[in-house]
C-alpha cells in the first residue's frame, strides 16, 4: 500500500481491508456511488467488448483468458460553475447558379457575435494519479442520482485510493470541457448559414461553484496476449466498457487491398460517365486518378477497422452536465462584411472581389 490507499487486501487471506485513520478530516469523501455491477457481469462485458472487432487476432479471442478482476473505487472530483461566454464566429452565404456559360459561385462573409450563460453541474475530474485521465473520461457518464453519503462499509470487497490530485490542480481539466462546451453551445445558435466557425477563443468568465469529492465504481479488468498485458475498464454502475485490444496487421493489409481493388473500377467509371472527353490519353488520366481515389478509399476502410479496436478517447466536452434549461443566450449581432464571387468556364476561374 501507499500513503492514498483507503482499503487494500490483506496479505494472510487476500480480503479487503480498510483503513480507518485514512477516512480522516479532509480525506472523507462526501459522497459515493456503490457498485451496481458484479465481477461476472464484468467478465462477461469484457467478452462482449470483444465481439464485431474484425481485426482481432483469432489466437486472441481463443485463448484469451482474464488475469485478473478487480472492484476499486476511484476518487472524483465534481465541479459546478455558473458560466457567461461569448464568441465572434466567421459564417458563410454560399450561393451557385448558372449564368450562361459560366458557373457562379456568390460566398457572403458575415461577423457574428454571441454572448450567452449557463450553469454545469458535476463535472467530473478524476481525482487519481494512478488511473488514466482517458481511460476515466472514456467509462463516464455515471448516475448521479444513485450517490450515497459516504460510509466506509461501502468499501467492504473492493480496493480504494484518496485522492493524490487536489481539487486546485483538478480545476484546469475541467474547466477545458466547459469552455469547449460553452463555444460549442454559442455556435449553435448561428444558424441559417451554410458555413460557421469559430473566430479566435471564446472569452469565458466563470462564478465558482460547489465542489464535491466522491468515490466512484470501477472494474479493473486485465488480461495478457503475447507477453503484453491490457487493461480495461468498466463503469461499475453503468457497465460501460473502455479499453485498447491489439489487432492484427496483416489482417488490415488484407481490407485495405479488397477495398482499394473493390472501389478502383467502381471509380474509374463514375469519373469516365461524369466526364465529356474522350480518348486514350484522358482514359489513361482517368484510370490513375481512379486508383489514387481508390487508396484514399482503402486507407479510410483499414482506419475504420483499426479505431474500432479502442475506445479510449478523451472527453470532448461537458455538455453531459449541462443544467437542464440553463443556456441562455444574452446578445447576439451579425454582420455583414463582403461578398466573394466565384467564376468558372471552361476550366478556367476568375475571381471578382
Amino acid at each position: 500500500t501507499d500513503a492514498n490507499t483507503m482499503a487494500t487486501e490483506c496479505c494472510y487471506c487476500g480480503n479487503p481491508t480498510m483503513i480507518p485513520a485514512r477516512f480522516d478530516g479532509a480525506l472523507k469523501p462526501d459522497e459515493i456511488i456503490p457498485f451496481q455491477k458484479t465481477r461476472k457481469e464484468a467478465a462477461a462485458a469484457l467478452k462482449a467488448f470483444y465481439e464485431g472487432k474484425r481485426l482481432l487476432p483469432a489466437a486472441f479471442k481463443k485463448g484469451n483468458r482474464v488475469e485478473h478482476v478487480q472492484a476499486m473505487y476511484v476518487p472524483y472530483w465534481l465541479f459546478d460553475a455558473k458560466i457567461k461566454a461569448q464568441a465572434t464566429f466567421r459564417a458563410k452565404h454560399i450561393h451557385e447558379y448558372d449564368d450562361g456559360d459560366e458557373n457562379v459561385k456568390e460566398i457572403s462573409v458575415y461577423e457574428c457575435y454571441r454572448e450567452g450563460k449557463m450553469t454545469f453541474l458535476r463535472v467530473p475530474v478524476d481525482g487519481s494519479e494512478k488511473m488514466d485521465d482517458t481511460f476515466m473520461e472514456s467509462i463516464e457518464p455515471f448516475d448521479y442520482s444513485q450517490l450515497e453519503d459516504f460510509t466506509p462499509a461501502y468499501l467492504t470487497g473492493a480496493l480504494a485510493d484518496r485522492y493524490d490530485v487536489d481539487a486546485d490542480a483538478a480545476i484546469p481539466r475541467a474547466d477545458e470541457r466547459i469552455a469547449q462546451s460553452a463555444a460549442d453551445l454559442l455556435e449553435d445558435t448561428v444558424e441559417d448559414y451554410d458555413e460557421v466557425e469559430i473566430n479566435g477563443e471564446p472569452d469565458i468568465r466563470k462564478k465558482k461553484g460547489d465542489v464535491a469529492y466522491v468515490m466512484a465504481p470501477v472494474w479493473i479488468l486485465t488480461t495478457r496476449y503475447e507477453n503484453t498485458p491490457y487493461m480495461f475498464l468498466m463503469n461499475g454502475q453503468t457497465g460501460k466498457m473502455a479499453g485498447s485490444l491489439p489487432y492484427d496487421h496483416a489482417k488490415s493489409y488484407v481490407y485495405f487491398a479488397i477495398s482499394t481493388l473493390i472501389s478502383w473500377p467502381i471509380l474509374y467509371f463514375l469519373i469516365d460517365f461524369v466526364s465529356e472527353d474522350d480518348g486514350i490519353r484522358f482514359s489513361l488520366l482517368v484510370l490513375f486518378v481512379a486508383f489514387i481515389a481508390a487508396l484514399f478509399c482503402g486507407y479510410a476502410v483499414r482506419k475504420y477497422f483499426i479505431d474500432q479496436m479502442s475506445n479510449v478517447h478523451p472527453a470532448p466536452d461537458a455538455t453531459e452536465y449541462l443544467k437542464k434549461g440553463s443556456f441562455k443566450l444574452t446578445d447576439e449581432d451579425d454582420t455583414y462584411l463582403y461578398t466573394r464571387t466565384i467564376r468558372t468556364k471552361k476550366g478556367k476561374r476568375r475571381d471578382d472581389d
